[in-house]
């Protein structure tokens, strides 16, 4: 429904298109990756699409069924196992998506193997 000048990439501008005709002022990504108004739905859409499909251990959350609009709530089936160090200042739950915590690396004595 939108015609985007780049995609969803930086300074790409996009329109919504109601039965072949522009709707409504373009709507443009910022170079803090959020846009400038918010995407809405031409009025007279109406229907369900199918659940989402099972990919890479993620699971979806669809309260209210899987009609065109709804928005879906995404959490992962299994969580990470590697203990990580996080910044000064940052915790799981104000991580940014970009950033990469460093790894503990467990190093182990040979004096606490255990040997048959």
């Amino acid at each position: 429904m939108y015609n985007c000048t780049n995609g969803f990439e930086f300074d790409s501008h996009c329109t919504l298109n109601c039965n072949g005709q522009a709707d409504g002022v373009p709507i443009r990504c910022s170079k803090d990756g959020t846009w400038t108004e918010e995407f809405r739905l031409c009025e007279h859409v109406h229907g369900d699409c199918p659940p989402p499909p099972e990919v890479n251990l993620v699971e979806y959350s669809c309260n209210e069924g899987y009609a065109i609009g709804v928005t879906c709530a995404l959490s992962c089936v299994i969580p990470p196992t590697d203990a990580v160090v996080l910044p000064s200042n940052v915790t799981a739950d104000n991580m940014e998506h970009w950033m990469e915590a460093t790894k503990v690396q467990v190093k182990f004595k040979e004096s606490n193997l255990l040997t048959h």
